[in-house]
């Protein structure tokens, strides 16, 4: 990893995902060992495995990227393929384990709003279980029910329809829209949000 020496060398890192709107779920993969305290548990999610779905999301998707991506969207293909119209748990639920925990970075900060959604709530998700991290701000989007992204096309070409395949079996139990709560609310007063997590007193 580019920057693992100075990550290593780092007492307090302050990870910012204000008006992250996500992207793709493995994304933060590589930071994840940095926050690592204990087992981090994830969240299984259902793909509705329609022709449609597949098509114009994983096979889309599929023919944009390459190497370990291609592989695993290949995966993905294969198995919605073999489970046609079911609402398949095409991420079923781990757990994600390391060897070592590393000594620095020792204070981890996120900062979130209302802006952070998607797979960035994902990597929230996540992060919080870890003893080292806290979070900032205000709640996020609460848009993490629903996951991913199919691009339709509709008869008169004019508009693309853009809607989210996989649903999070949280969304059982969990209501929509409200976000996640960070650890520490930061007021709409408070200029520079940076600042106020360097000088805040755990």
């Amino acid at each position: 990893m580019k920057n693992a020496t100075t990550l290593e060398n780092t007492e307090h890192l302050i990870i910012d995902v204000r008006n992250n709107t996500g992207g793709a779920a493995d994304a933060f993969e590589k930071i994840l060992p940095y926050l690592y305290t204990n087992p981090i548990l994830t969240e299984s999610a259902q793909v509705l495995a329609t022709d449609e779905n597949i098509r114009d999301g994983y096979e889309r998707i599929f023919n944009l990227v390459s190497g370990d991506t291609k592989e695993n969207y290949r995966k993905k293909i294969v198995k919605l393929k073999a489970n046609r119209n079911q609402l398949y748990l095409l991420y079923p639920a781990d757990t994600i384990k390391y060897d070592t925990i590393k000594k620095k970075p020792s204070r981890i900060s996120i900062l979130m709003n209302k802006g952070s959604s998607s797979s960035s709530e994902l990597f929230i998700l996540q992060a919080q279980q870890s003893k080292k991290v806290k979070l900032y701000g205000t709640n996020s989007s609460g848009s993490i029910n629903y996951l991913e992204r199919v691009e339709t096309q509709m008869p008169c070409k004019f508009f693309t329809l853009i809607y989210p395949p996989a649903r999070l079996l949280r969304a059982d139990k969990e209501k929509a829209n409200v976000g996640i709560k960070p650890d520490v609310e930061i007021l709409s007063n408070v200029k520079d949000w940076i600042q106020f997590v360097k000088e805040y007193k755990l």
